[in-house]
């Protein structure tokens, strides 16, 4: 257990001090696995979260930006075309 082998069960052997000592570690040693676990599958979770939160922002910002770039840089036919440019990026944000 110290060389971070939190799987590892002390063999309780009787029902003395010692034994009762041995199940408090091996019940201490579990929890604290199922912590890690717990925490590492947060982190793991949290991580999922902001990559489908930025994949999420980033696909209409993509949008956005191309529609603003033709208004910008005057590739539109008519006020029609640019008012139709302007709506699609004003809906995308």
């Amino acid at each position: 257990m110290a060389k971070s082998n939190l799987d590892y069960n002390i063999e309780i052997q009787g029902q003395d001090e010692l034994a009762k000592l041995a199940q408090n570690i091996n019940s201490m040693a579990k929890k604290l696995n199922r912590s890690i676990e717990g925490e590492r599958n947060a982190e793991k979770t949290k991580g999922e979260l902001i990559t489908n939160v930025s994949h999420d922002l980033r696909t209409p910002l993509t949008s956005i930006k191309g529609y603003l770039s033709l208004v910008r840089d005057g590739k539109y036919k008519d006020e029609k075309e640019l008012c139709e440019y302007v709506n699609i990026a004003y809906n995308k944000s």
